[in-house]
């Protein structure tokens, strides 16, 4: 489904905010994106890393859900909500929610070099 022009806006102003590093209303950009246009993909993984950037566990693993939900096929959400499980030390976890990320379509290779890194790293 094509995104309304209207949450394109709202997203390109949320990412215009982040590089300007005004995080807070870059949220709130991205979240009126989603607002507007419940399904759209990429504003929920742009609220999913920056609620991580700004120590907002719940609220990340909320949108990587949301995500997922949108494009179970999308490796991006679960490769985030892996790493962020490896670096917490939930080895069991993360191996599983890597390797799923791995069954997903194919990552750019620096993200699959990444995702694989991990692996081997947890796997240690």
């Amino acid at each position: 489904m094509a995104v309304p022009p209207r949450a394109a806006a709202l997203f390109d102003e949320g990412a215009a905010l982040e590089r300007a590093g005004d995080l807070p209303g870059a949220f709130a950009s991205y979240e009126a994106a989603v607002e507007t246009h419940p399904d759209y993909l990429a504003a929920c993984k742009a609220l999913a890393r920056l609620s991580l950037a700004i120590d907002e566990i719940r609220a990340f693993q909320n949108w990587c859900h949301e995500a997922s939900r949108i494009d179970p096929m999308d490796p991006e959400p679960y490769a985030m909500l892996g790493g962020w499980l490896a670096r917490r030390g939930r080895r069991a976890e993360a191996l599983e929610t890597l390797r799923h990320a791995l069954t997903r379509r194919p990552l750019p290779d620096g993200e699959r070099a990444a995702v694989e890194a991990a692996l081997r790293a947890i796997q240690l």
